[in-house]
């Protein structure tokens, strides 16, 4: 279902028009309810919570609800949100926030997933597409139970770095990283981490370096701005900064060993369009020097 742009003019206008300052953004159920009932046929009320950040997306999608294999219509409130994003065609820092808001009903998957979000505070980590620990890889749970929020993000990061190839991907709010290396990620291909909010300072990724000026758990390193995204070498020792403000980051990474995953898990992350590197063990770019 897509949406016209006369449409989304119209009751933008109409809406902007009802107060002469600044209109009060709707609550969560409002928007989670207004979205429920377009994708079931509805007319909208509005297209998005009204902050000023409203009109200027911060993503721009180049695909949207169609997939090869056709997904189940959303279930969760989470995945009723991104089906709408998607339909949409771009999404703004106030649909993140309510996204993400959704995501938290999600279970943290993966022991990586669990330790960060029980660090304190109100943190959350949603993690989907493709796994690999100890010789054996496969799917997040997430992956089928979220496949309109896995399908966005994966829609997110090819619409921002085109051709980018990754397995897996995660957002994340307010998880602070101590320094750490992902091993089972891919040594020849560079993870991506793309801001998805507006913080206030802080924040950086910090990659170790012995010539750095920048000192995280008692190593020296160098401290990069994410926008408008960074690449890096995961595998390599990294962290981050610390921050004041909401930090939302969305996060892309290729798995080691994708050969290892099955026929079955291989279409569903293709489906989902994440473009993983290569399926043949003899062919596979990590194998090759």
């Amino acid at each position: 279902m897509e949406i016209e742009d006369s449409i989304a003019t119209q009751d933008w206008h109409a809406e902007l028009g009802k107060s002469r300052g600044t209109p009060e953004p709707p609550d969560y159920d409002d928007v989670i309810t207004n979205w429920t009932d377009y994708c079931h046929g509805g007319s909208p009320h509005y297209l998005g919570v009204y902050t000023p950040d409203r009109l200027q997306p911060v993503f721009t999608l180049t695909a949207g609800t169609q997939t090869k294999e056709p997904l189940p219509d959303p279930q969760r409130s989470a995945d009723v949100i991104a089906h709408q994003l998607l339909c949409m065609g771009e999404v703004h820092y106030s649909e993140i926030l309510c996204w993400v808001d959704a995501l938290r009903d999600a279970p943290a998957d993966g022991k990586r997933a669990r330790e960060r979000i029980n660090e304190g505070g109100d943190p959350m980590l949603f993690q989907t597409g493709a796994f690999v620990f100890g010789g054996n890889a496969g799917l997040f749970k997430n992956t089928l139970e979220f496949p309109w929020s896995s399908l966005l993000l994966a829609t997110i990061i090819s619409s921002l770095v085109p051709g980018h190839l990754f397995s897996s991907a995660a957002i994340s709010c307010d998880v602070q990283t101590p320094v750490h290396r992902d091993q089972h990620n891919h040594r020849k291909l560079h993870s991506i981490i793309i801001p998805a909010s507006r913080w206030e300072t802080g924040g950086e990724l910090w990659t170790a370096d012995p010539d750095g000026s920048i000192e995280l758990d008692g190593r020296q390193g160098a401290a990069y701005s994410l926008h408008p995204y960074r690449l890096f070498d995961s595998t390599k020792d990294h962290g981050t900064l610390p921050w004041t403000g909401t930090r939302i980051v969305i996060l892309g990474w290729h798995i080691r060993q994708g050969w290892r995953l099955s026929y079955d898990p291989r279409q569903t992350l293709l489906n989902l369009r994440y473009p993983i590197w290569s399926s043949e063990v003899l062919t596979d770019p990590y194998l090759s020097e």
